[in-house]
């Protein structure tokens, strides 16, 4: 099969940092880091692989046909990329799950005067989380296999 070419591609990442977030009432979102980012470890490494094919057929003198084919997520893992970090959820109320002692009356880990050095911290955050999908559910997922198939016209 003369011109026939291969290509592939693989790429392989750490799991994303692990980390209670909570909830700010004033920004809406979860913006507090309760823990320092990637204390509570790593998410599952992610990792695959794509292929192409590609067959050219000649005809009249410099026209070209080429058939290709592109194989993404061979591997067709569907893995949890990433995991729910929410500590608490909006239905919580404020400072849920963080101690009344170190909480900043939003949500948030209060700091020390006039720096940002926190004023405690949580100490099981696994086991005090009022979210209970916090590290357990995932938010973030690998694709499933899909193939492109198409041509090329070169003249």
């Amino acid at each position: 099969m003369k011109g026939l070419s291969f290509g592939g591609s693989f790429h392989w990442a750490w799991g994303f940092p692990l980390t209670a977030m909570g909830y700010s009432f004033g920004y809406h979102n979860w913006e507090y880091y309760l823990v320092p980012r990637g204390s509570l470890g790593r998410g599952p490494a992610d990792y695959e692989t794509d292929i192409h094919i590609a067959y050219p057929i000649r005809f009249g003198g410099a026209r070209r046909l080429e058939a290709i084919v592109d194989v993404f997520n061979l591997l067709n893992r569907q893995a949890i990329r990433q995991y729910d970090q929410r500590y608490n959820l909006v239905s919580d109320g404020i400072c849920a799950g963080v101690p009344d002692a170190i909480c900043n009356g939003d949500g948030g880990v209060a700091t020390t005067g006039n720096n940002l050095i926190p004023a405690g911290a949580l100490s099981d955050p696994r086991a005090t989380a009022t979210n209970p999908d916090f590290l357990k559910a995932g938010i973030n997922f690998t694709g499933q296999r899909s193939i492109r198939v198409g041509v090329r016209l070169t003249f």
